[in-house]
């Protein structure tokens, strides 16, 4: 009996595409000798409870959607307690993970990935009781960021964002908190954005949470948008934000544990969807816990091990 394979799908991310590609799917992993369940996912968390339904039973994972549904899925790895590969094919509107990941759309290269066993141990964030796969984060451009016409982002790059950041210039909420590092760092101010990352990417800007980004470090990059006095500064700290340039509105730092405090709720998002209200957040690094598809011989920056190739290609 062939390996058994659970494929989650969400017909509905970026533009639905993956629907004209089902068929050829389910055709390459049988003709490959892979025991398949299908499920397409109905509502949010649903690639989450396949996983804990199914777990006992697998030996890979294969998740086709945006970064919303790989979210899911790896959380539903860690939460199950099993080892489970993880192969994703991006089919969001955005897709930060697949781009940092350089994980091809093309969905029988996955399954080629899949194939040939060929899996990078990535981190993850836990964040209270839920988990993120590359972006926990706060305040103005949570909104904005993935609200933004994709379209507008494609021809205009970070110009896109200021124009919606212009119509809001005077209404920016400004968000007063206070985040503790592990290392005994704290910064206590009035912020307009916060994010905690391990990504190359995030809402379809590069480089924008730092110069070197590993996903296996057992690090995040953390970024903070200190709140400004009128719409000059505040341009100067977003132009700053998505050049990668220094500013004194913005703070970056790595930590593997961060906890945020507010008197009033802060609403948060994970990997792009709702995370909840929160006054406290505990935030941590749980390293290399999942394995990742990646091409084979695919070795990156963005992993520590640079330059040496895995067992699996020799």
């Amino acid at each position: 009996m062939g390996k058994k394979v659970l494929f989650v799908f969400n017909l509905h991310s970026g533009k639905g595409l993956i629907k004209a590609k089902i068929s050829d799917i389910l055709d390459e992993l049988s003709k490959m000798g892979y025991e398949t369940i299908a499920y397409s996912t109905q509502s949010a968390g649903d690639a989450k409870r396949q996983v804990l339904k199914y777990a006992d039973s697998l030996d890979i994972m294969l998740c086709a959607g945006g970064d919303g549904t790989v979210s899911d899925a790896a959380a539903g790895i860690i939460e199950s307690g099993r080892d489970i590969p993880l192969v994703f094919i991006p089919c969001g509107s955005t897709n930060d993970y697949g781009t940092t990941l350089n994980v091809s759309k093309k969905p029988l290269e996955s399954i080629d990935r899949m194939a040939a066993e060929n899996f990078k141990a990535v981190d993850i964030g836990k964040f209270n009781d839920s988990y993120f796969n590359y972006i926990a984060a706060f305040g103005l451009l949570t909104d904005i960021a993935y609200t933004t016409d994709q379209n507008l982002k494609n021809i205009m790059g970070y110009g896109a964002y200021l124009i919606e950041v212009a119509k809001r210039l005077f209404n920016i909420p400004v968000i007063n908190a206070t985040i503790e590092t592990e290392e005994g760092k704290t910064y206590s101010d009035g912020w307009f954005y916060g994010m905690i990352t391990n990504s190359t990417q995030v809402a379809g800007l590069k480089n924008i949470t730092g110069d070197v980004v590993r996903l296996d470090d057992g690090l995040f990059e953390v970024t903070l948008i200190r709140a400004t006095h009128n719409p000059i500064e505040f341009i100067e700290a977003f132009t700053s934000l998505t050049k990668g340039a220094d500013s004194k509105f913005i703070e970056r730092f790595k930590s593997r544990k961060i906890t945020v405090r507010s008197d009033e709720p802060i609403a948060w998002t994970l990997d792009g969807e709702p995370g909840g209200e929160h006054t406290l957040v505990n935030i941590e690094n749980l390293h290399q816990a999942v394995r990742i598809a990646v091409k084979k011989g695919y070795v990156d920056e963005i992993f520590e091990e640079r330059g040496v190739e895995d067992e699996t290609d020799e």
